[in-house]
Order: C-alpha cells, then structure tokens, then sequence
C-alpha cells in the first residue's frame, strides 16, 4: 500500500508509480498462465521456495534502492524499481498459487472450502494490519530511509520467516 510514497521520496512521479505498477501486474498475470504448468511439472515442493524468495528478493531491492538513493544516480535508482516489483509481485501471486494447491491436494473435499475461506480471511487480517502498521511508520518515523527499511525490510523479513515454514 506504500509503495507509490517509496517512488514519490525517489523523485517519481504518479505516471511512473503506474508504469511500474503496470508491469509488474502484467508479468505476474503472464506468468500466472504457466504456473499451473510450473507446479504440476515440478510440484508445490519446488516452486513454492522459489516465489518466497522473489517476493524477499524484491522486498530487499527496495530497500536497497531507498538506502543507495544518495550514491546513484536517479535513473539508476528509478531503473531498480521496475525489477524489484516484479520479482515482489511475482513472488507474492506465486505464494498464493502454491499455497491454494497445496491446500487443494492435503484437505480433503468435504473440508476445502471451509480451509481455503480460512486463508482468504487470514489474508484478509493481514491486510488490515499491515496497512496499518505502515501507517503507523510512515506518521511516526520521521527519517524516509529509516521509515522505507521498517516498511519494506519489514516485509521482507516476514517474508524470510514465511520462506522457513514453507521450507
């Protein structure tokens, strides 16, 4: 929910926040059309770890992006974040994937809508709470820098803890 303030603190503009937010919308549905492929070749085992790592990945490149703002250039800096929502917002549509599959192939038919509304509603909290909590950082943490690491290292660090348990 933040990251148009991370691109506005680079210098970005609306129409830059929408071009990357475009693109990383469209490769994650283009890719969402070979997934299916991807976990029934290589299983949930296998692509799940990968997609926990992407959204870390991007998580960590913006975070570096918000800390090396002063050291490169702002093309450079701008340039980082199209990859970046990429590799996040592949990450996280790839989570989703395996985690319904997953659920799909150990529940058993009678249980599944029950299991898969438990995780919509899960999704759901923490929505709510994460939007609040970066509320809460952007209000209160003066310094962009420290405010953009809370939030996006942040993530990134749940991110890491979701990739244990998967693992």
């Amino acid at each position: 929910f933040r990251f148009a303030e991370l691109v506005h603190y680079m210098g970005g503009t609306e129409s830059t926040v929408g071009d990357i937010v475009a693109l990383g919308t469209m490769v994650a549905v283009a890719l969402r059309f070979s997934v299916s492929h991807f976990l029934d070749d290589y299983g949930t085992r296998r692509v799940w770890p990968i997609c926990g790592a992407l959204f870390v990945v991007g998580c960590v490149m913006f975070v570096a992006a918000a800390q090396l703002m002063d050291q490169l250039h702002p093309a450079w800096i701008m340039a980082l974040l199209y990859p970046a929502r990429v590799a996040f917002f592949v990450g996280l549509t790839g989570m989703f994937a395996c985690s319904m599959a997953h659920i799909q192939n150990h529940v058993p038919a009678e249980r599944r809508t029950e299991i898969i509304g438990n995780l919509g509603s899960s999704g759901f909290i923490g929505i709510i709470v994460g939007s609040n909590v970066g509320d809460w950082i952007l209000h209160s943490v003066v310094e962009p820098r420290l405010r953009f690491f809370l939030l996006f290292g942040g993530a990134g660090l749940i991110g890491v803890f979701y990739l244990g348990i998967v693992l």
